[in-house]
């Protein structure tokens, strides 16, 4: 399987990507589009791993927004029951999308100079977490609390995220209320630490 994995998780986030553009205007048609394709990327993920599949996942700077927006869609659209859930694809999308930012979060920017939402804000401060982090932490604290692959998913993200050199005051913050005591004695090695317990 994993010598055909670029021929088949690139054009389908090449599709996912150039849909999430579009978004804004028409989510709902948008998301049934995507949540299919998710179903099959999330069954390629199980079976070959993460680590395998990610490799081949869209990685422009750009994209962080555009990840971000599709988290937040997926995150709104509430299912009736777990069963629901999993079978209409809202959840493959919510942990595709998870393990998407995972990536785009290592970019070698500040995430605050990529956030085009505080472009022209004037109250915007040095010391203010940038509103596409703290988006992204909101989701990870509720998926946290979750069971399943979302939790593991978004503890992964978490550990991506928090150790990033600029992210010291957003670990400060929220490492006690998102993750457990036992992982407070681990912040040396944090980044290991999560990927060993949240291994798919």
């Amino acid at each position: 399987m994993e010598p055909y994995l670029e021929s088949i998780v690139s054009p389908l986030m090449f599709i996912i990507r150039s849909k999430t553009v579009d978004l804004e205007a028409k989510p709902d048609e948008i998301l049934e589009i995507i949540k299919p394709i998710s179903i099959i990327i999330y069954a390629l993920v199980t079976v070959c791993g993460y680590k395998a599949v990610i490799k081949f996942f869209p990685h422009q700077v750009s994209d962080l927004e555009l990840a971000v927006l599709l988290l937040e869609k997926c995150h709104s659209t509430n299912s009736v029951s777990a069963l629901r859930q999993e079978s209409t694809g809202e959840m493959e999308a919510k942990c595709v999308t998870l393990l998407w930012l995972s990536i785009l979060v290592l970019v070698p920017f500040d995430i605050s100079s990529v956030d085009t939402s505080i472009a022209d804000d004037k109250t915007f401060g040095v010391d203010d977490l940038a509103p596409l982090v703290l988006k992204i932490l909101g989701f990870c604290k509720d998926y946290l609390c979750s069971a399943g692959p979302m939790r593991r998913i978004s503890g992964l993200l978490l550990s991506k995220l928090l150790t990033r050199p600029d992210m010291g005051k957003a670990f400060s913050r929220s490492v006690p209320t998102t993750i457990s005591a036992s992982v407070l004695f681990h912040f040396e090695h944090l980044r290991l630490f999560l990927n060993c317990c949240f291994q798919l």
